[in-house]
Order: structure tokens, then sequence, then C-alpha cells
């Protein structure tokens, strides 16, 4: 192969590198054992839907959203903040430019506390969780470091001068919640967004449990369709 078919190649496989987020995660939820497993999820089947996702993984490791998809029903519905840690930290490696970014980190945060809570007289297990947030950042670190490195490249072979660019908004993550009623609206409190705010921290403020979030968005879903449209002054209905 010339030098110019080894640079068209270079090229190809770095613009496949930067595709958003959420475009790659619809393409991976139109698997069918991937669609097989969201709906044994819908119907309750929790088990049998961890399951699915571990054998879509083992057959197609790139399946990335189903990582995801595992750190939710580990953390909401078996409690193992161990494991849940371990597939939203995959995910947000692999995925590092997800809109969802805050709050999936939020989400591990979450998961660590409660994880830790479990032996409040074992300062060794704190620890090493604090290794573990340690080395998670490092990871992000190399993660972004070869990101630039990649798009530098890109941009000398190209001729480009600029590597800015808008990315298209992305779909709010998959999570089951209870459905939100009109009796728990009509008896909601009103609550202000301010600066730092998301989501997950005003269910901490407001329930004192973090994952109220999914119950705040579901009340609120005419004037915040996704959580990522969350705005300083906005006035949020919090239901009861």
């Amino acid at each position: 192969m010339g030098l110019s078919g080894v640079l068209l190649s270079v090229i190809v496989l770095s613009a496949g590198c930067f595709r958003d987020a959420a475009s790659l995660d619809r393409d991976e939820e139109n698997h069918p054992l991937m669609k097989k497993a969201r709906d044994l999820r819908d119907g309750g089947e929790f088990d049998a839907a961890i399951d699915t996702y571990q054998v879509a993984l083992q057959k197609k490791p790139e399946l990335v959203r189903a990582h995801l998809e595992l750190a939710v029903l580990y953390e909401s519905h078996l409690g193992d903040y161990v494991r849940a840690i371990y597939h939203y930290n995959f995910y947000l490696d692999a995925r590092p430019d997800t809109k969802k970014k805050q709050l999936l980190e939020d989400a591990i945060r979450h998961a660590e506390q409660k994880f830790v809570a479990r032996f409040p007289l074992r300062p060794d297990v704190e620890r090493a969780m604090e290794q573990i947030q340690e080395q998670n950042k490092n990871l992000k670190s190399e993660n972004m470091l070869l990101k630039h490195q990649v798009a530098d490249l890109t941009l000398r072979i190209s001729g480009e001068t600029s590597s800015e660019g808008a990315l298209p908004p992305e779909e709010s993550v998959a999570v089951q919640t209870e459905e939100t009623t009109p009796d728990a609206i009509q008896t909601a409190t009103r609550y202000k967004v301010e600066k730092g705010d998301t989501l997950m921290r005003i269910s901490e403020k407001v329930y004192g449990n973090p994952r109220g979030w999914v119950k705040i968005l579901e009340a609120n879903k005419e004037k915040l369709p996704r959580a990522e449209k969350l705005k300083v002054d906005m006035e949020l209905i919090i239901p009861r």
C-alpha cells in the first residue's frame, strides 16, 4: 500500500473514533441481544436481563452501551455497588464525550458512598476506594490525552486548522423508576435551580437520596425533556 493509502486509512479510522457517544449508543441498542435484554428489563426480569447483557458482551465486547445498562441494573435492582462502579467507569472511559458524564459521575460517587457505608469500621476499605478513584482519574486523563493526540494527527493529515465542532445532543440515559402520579404532582413543592445543580444533587437536597433524580425529570418532562437541559433559575416541580 502506498503512502496515500496509509494516510487515507488513518483518516478513516480516526473519523470513526470521533463519532459522538449518542450515535454509538443508538447503533448498539439495535443489536438483537441488546433488544432482548431491554425487553427483559422492562418486564421486570432483572436477573435474566443481566445474563443477556453479559452474553451480548461475550459475543461482542465492543457493545459499550451494555456496560451502562448493567451498571444501572446492578446498582438499582441488586445493590451490587462494586459491579455497578466497574461498569459505570468502563462506559465513561470508553465514551468520555458522553453528555451524561456529570450524571454518571454522580452515580459513581453515590455507589461508592453506599459501598463504604457497609463497612463503617473498616478504614482500609475507604482507603481502597480512594485509590480506585485516583486510578480512575488517571485513566480518564490518559484517555483524553490519547483523544487529543489522534485529533492532532488527523488535522495534520487533512490540513485543517481547527478541531472545534459541536456534537449533536444526546439522548438521556434509559433507567427504570416508579411512575410519577398526578396526586404526587399536586402535592409537590417547587425548587429553583441554582448554579452547580444537577438533577442528582437536587434530589440529594430535597429527598436525601440522589436516586430520586429520575422522578424529578419525569415530573418536569414538558419543560425539561432531557437532564442536560437543566438551567440556572429554572423552576422545577418536586413530587412527593
